[in-house]
C-alpha cells in the first residue's frame, strides 16, 4: 500500500509475544516494526525513536493492566497517532484521547494492512491540513 514503506516505523506495544508475531507477519516487510512488551518499555521507545504510528493493547499484563492507556497518553503527548487494541471493548477509555482509534484485535488482525494504511493516511492528511 503506497501509505506503508521503508520509512514508516510503527511500535508495536504488546505483552503477547504471539499477538506481535501475527502483526508482523501482516504487515511484513513495509515499515520499520518495533516491539515493547511493558509500559516501561514502550516510553523508553517513544522517548529515544521517531514513530509515525504506535500500536498499543490496552491490557499490558498483571503489573500494568490499563498500561495501554498510559502509553497512549505518551504518545498523545508526543504527537502521535495511535491505535489502540483489546480483545474486551475500551471505547469508552479512549474518546477523547485526541489522535487515538480504538479497535478490536480480531478485527486488526483480520485486516492489518488497510487498518494501518488508513490510520496513516488519515493522520498525514491531519498534518498537511495544519
Amino acid at each position: 500500500m503506497k501509505y506503508l514503506n521503508k520509512r514508516t516505523n510503527i511500535l508495536f506495544v504488546d505483552d503477547m509475544s504471539v499477538c506481535c508475531r501475527i502483526f508482523m507477519k501482516g504487515l511484513s516487510g513495509k515499515y520499520d516494526m518495533h516491539w515493547a512488551k511493558t509500559r516501561d518499555e514502550a516510553f523508553y521507545q517513544i522517548d529515544k525513536n521517531k514513530y509515525d504510528l504506535v500500536v498499543t493493547d490496552f491490557e499490558l499484563g498483571k503489573k500494568a493492566p490499563t498500561g495501554g492507556l498510559d502509553v497512549i497518553r505518551k504518545s498523545y503527548e508526543k504527537g502521535l497517532p495511535v491505535l489502540a487494541i483489546s480483545s474486551v471493548n475500551h471505547i469508552e477509555e479512549v474518546e477523547g484521547l485526541g489522535l487515538c482509534e480504538f479497535m478490536f484485535k480480531k478485527q486488526l488482525f483480520k485486516n492489518i494492512e488497510r487498518v494501518i494504511s488508513d490510520i496513516l493516511k488519515k493522520y498525514r492528511k491531519l498534518i498537511n491540513n495544519n
